[in-house]
């Protein structure tokens, strides 16, 4: 996935510094999240595109320049978390949301490389599900 960070804090004429002093954090912590090195939550993600004056799917590719089944893997496991998550068991914050299906959809994504006829499958992380839950 590309991240367009660094390119709308250009366009808002940040540097990396100004950029961590009105986000609160540091300006290592700011490259590592431009770079892709460092996750971020959903809640921060907001923040930034606030910052640039973007909408938060700004900073991440938009689904057309995904490749098929990277998209269709992603649409099936966020449809799949919300159906977990409208489970009344199942009590996730936003941050959590964001997490679990981050997380399910880099590994959904991995196995579908290896078996690309395959179909997302949930159930097989309930371990990873339960521990973020």
């Amino acid at each position: 996935m590309k991240l367009n960070f660094r390119e709308f804090r250009n366009k808002a004429g940040f540097t990396i510094e100004e950029a961590a002093a009105k986000m609160g954090i540091s300006p290592s912590q700011v490259s590592r999240i431009e770079s892709g090195t460092s996750d971020t939550t959903l809640r921060r993600m907001q923040e930034f595109a606030e910052l640039y004056g973007c909408a938060a799917s700004d900073l991440v590719t938009s689904p057309k320049e995904f490749s098929d089944i990277e998209y269709e893997t992603l649409k099936a496991v966020m449809l799949g978390v919300e159906q977990l998550i409208n489970d009344e068991t199942m009590m996730l914050t936003p941050d959590r949301k964001v997490e679990l299906t981050l997380s399910l959809f880099k590994m959904e994504n991995e196995r579908l490389g290896e078996d690309p006829d395959g179909k997302v499958d949930l159930s097989r992380y309930q371990s990873i599900i339960q521990a973020l839950a």
